[in-house]
């Protein structure tokens, strides 16, 4: 007994010291200045290479206070504003909601496009259930933002479903330029019962203004150049419309391209020759993990090189990028105290 007590406390001490290092390592970084920063070079280095090229950040909203953030965004993209904040199908506290809408409403004054995503539907899976009393729920949330010039859609959380809410279809428009958008599609990968060829048709077939889907089908097989033109060339009964890439920029993913598996450990946890910049794993979405986004080497595989993240977007003829995660800075604030 005594000798496990003994590797008990000396367990506790390591993991008090290994957690005072992590927090010393952290201290003096600015985490709101550095996604701030991070966003702007990313928009620069894009914008050299295709003026036209969209930067849409979803959440962390409140960075619109820091100092020239509208300047190289073209918009947000805000999750949960109406349903799901806490979880799926419930709808967000109303203090909480007004305190979001002071921040998009910066965005709107300053005629930046405001995507909003509510999780309507209690279930996650592969399809909405219009039995669980959501069609209430799908109307107080388009509702509400378009009263406030925000352009609203309602889904299920995994993003894998061609979601057209009754009532609520998108109608054909002809899409010159931001202003013209009235709605939007957020769909990332096809869900199990289809392939890509499927997934790109049902897309193309859809009268959406803005289509918000993955780099690849399935994390490592990207889609082509032909495969985007395609679905630009269908919307809107080929009138076309924007075509934006997912990429998160806060958290890396563990079946992207870029990716080395003896970066981890088989429990999950970053192994001894782990990049820098890798912190530990999402526990709410395996394979997705926290990093140091502020650190060069992150910053090079996302933008900074000739054979970078964003570069290979930009080959494949996207009109712009959705980035993700842009909130992490709440995440280390949070770690910090502050």
């Amino acid at each position: 007994m005594r000798y496990l007590s003994t590797v008990f406390y000396f367990l506790i001490v390591i993991l008090f010291v290994v957690g005072c290092n992590k927090k010393k390592e952290l201290k003096d970084v600015d985490f709101r200045g550095e996604m701030v920063k991070f966003v702007r070079n990313l928009s620069e280095h894009a914008k050299f290479r295709n003026p036209d090229f969209l930067i849409i950040p979803q959440n962390g909203e409140s960075l619109v206070d820091e100092l020239g953030y509208l300047d190289f965004v073209d918009g947000i993209g805000k999750e949960d504003l109406s349903y799901g904040y806490d979880k799926d199908g419930e709808a967000t506290d109303a203090t909480i909601k007004t305190q979001i809408c002071t921040y998009l409403n910066k965005f709107v004054d300053e005629d930046k496009i405001v995507l909003v995503t509510d999780y309507v539907f209690a279930n996650s899976e592969d399809f909405p259930n219009y039995e669980d009393g959501s069609s209430s729920k799908i109307k107080t949330a388009y509702s509400y933002s378009r009263a406030k010039s925000y352009i609203p859609y309602a889904t299920v959380r995994n993003l894998n479903y061609l979601t057209i809410n009754p009532g609520y279809e998108p109608q054909e428009d002809s899409v010159n330029s931001l202003a013209d958008i009235k709605s939007f599609l957020y769909y990332l990968q096809p869900s199990n019962e289809k392939d890509k060829d499927a997934f790109i048709n049902s897309i193309s077939e859809t009268d959406f203004d803005l289509v918000i889907m993955d780099f690849s089908v399935d994390g490592i097989s990207e889609f082509t150049t032909a495969d985007i033109q395609k679905i630009k060339d269908g919307l809107n009964n080929g009138k076309g419309g924007y075509v934006i890439a997912y990429m998160s920029i806060g958290e890396a993913e563990d079946y992207r391209y870029y990716w080395n598996c003896s970066w981890t450990k088989n429990n999950g946890k970053p192994a001894k020759n782990a990049p820098a910049w890798l912190y530990k794993e999402n526990p709410d979405w395996e394979g997705n993990y926290k990093v140091y986004y502020w650190k060069q080497e992150w910053k090079d595989i996302i933008f900074g090189t000739t054979d970078s993240y964003l570069d290979k977007i930009i080959a494949t003829g996207y009109d712009g990028v959705y980035l993700d995660i842009i909130d992490a800075f709440e995440y280390y604030e949070d770690i910090m105290g502050m």
